[in-house]
């Protein structure tokens, strides 16, 4: 007869859907995008080791629940294999010994849950997806958003949100546009994308100055700036070694080594915007007196 004592462990298991090609702890051999993917989730150490459904074996003999098993996965015939898969584990510990109890795990029951957890995002319409998307900056959008989620994805090619960034960003130039620069007054509905694209590059990016003469592109923020931001004194541009004189050393080793934010003189010398240095200076007395502060 088995031993009693085996029954306090519990083997989770996590079962995936395999995303990219890794290699199998058991037979060495590669998993496969239509592969799914098994691990034992114990301890985060034997996480580290993937398996294939038919190389996987729980760590300890004891019957599968539903509480012990993680699924993540969104194919149906992944999930018919992965209930095969535990009924003939569970099966076998019967045959085994009678005295096991037959466990009947509802998969169906598992996806459900697992289901809204990823889709929550889906219970919000289009239009409140766009106003909470209003609130962010365009490269937020493109570089950061659209990778969270499907719907979210989808949503950054809707002409609706394009259009209410347009009325947000350039809300007087889309109301009298100019037509030599090819904007009508009532686009189509699908393209918001292509003029919103067309503003952002004709217009400046700090007072949103539509179609002057004097625009040029910003050599550091590498965007299009009008010649009146270009001459406050914000933009003003600052050398190194004038950032050492008046900010110190502290402040010149983190400009010269960290900041990206740069453009290139004809001596070779890197020059900053004296914005971004009356920033980061007010930033380091900040960060001096809280540590102070602490002590």
């Amino acid at each position: 007869m088995r031993d009693s004592f085996e029954f306090i462990h519990d083997n989770k298991i996590i079962f995936e859907e395999a995303k990219r090609k890794t290699l199998c702890s058991h037979c060495n051999e590669k998993i496969f995008k239509k592969d799914l993917v098994c691990m034992n989730a114990q301890t985060p150490q034997l996480q580290k080791y993937k398996y294939h459904l038919h190389c996987f074996r729980p760590i300890f003999d004891t019957p599968i629940t539903d509480n012990m098993v993680l699924i993540m996965i969104q194919e149906k015939t992944n999930k018919e294999k992965i209930s095969i898969w535990l009924k003939k584990w569970n099966r076998l510990l019967r045959n085994k010994d009678p005295n096991v109890r037959d466990y009947n795990i509802s998969i169906e029951k598992k996806l459900k849950i697992e289901g809204k957890r990823d889709s929550l995002l889906s219970k919000l319409t289009p239009q409140s997806l766009v106003h909470i998307l209003s609130f962010l900056s365009f490269e937020e959008i493109i570089f950061i958003v659209k990778f969270i989620d499907k719907s979210l994805y989808e949503l950054t090619w809707n002409p609706m949100l394009w259009k209410s960034l347009c009325f947000r960003d350039f809300a007087s130039d889309i109301i009298t546009p100019y037509k030599n620069e090819g904007l009508s007054l009532h686009p189509r509905s699908d393209d918001w994308i292509s003029i919103y694209a067309k503003l952002r590059r004709i217009s400046c990016y700090v007072c949103k100055t539509f179609n002057s003469p004097n625009i040029k592109q910003c050599p550091i923020e590498k965007k299009p700036i009008c010649q009146k931001c270009r001459v406050s004194e914000d933009f003003e541009l600052i050398r190194l070694l004038e950032i050492k004189h008046q900010y110190g050393v502290t402040l010149w080793k983190i400009f010269e080594d960290h900041v990206e934010k740069y453009a290139i003189t004809y001596e070779g010398e890197k020059v900053f915007y004296k914005r971004d240095v009356e920033n980061a200076y007010k930033a380091y007395l900040h960060y001096l007196y809280r540590t102070r502060s602490c002590k």
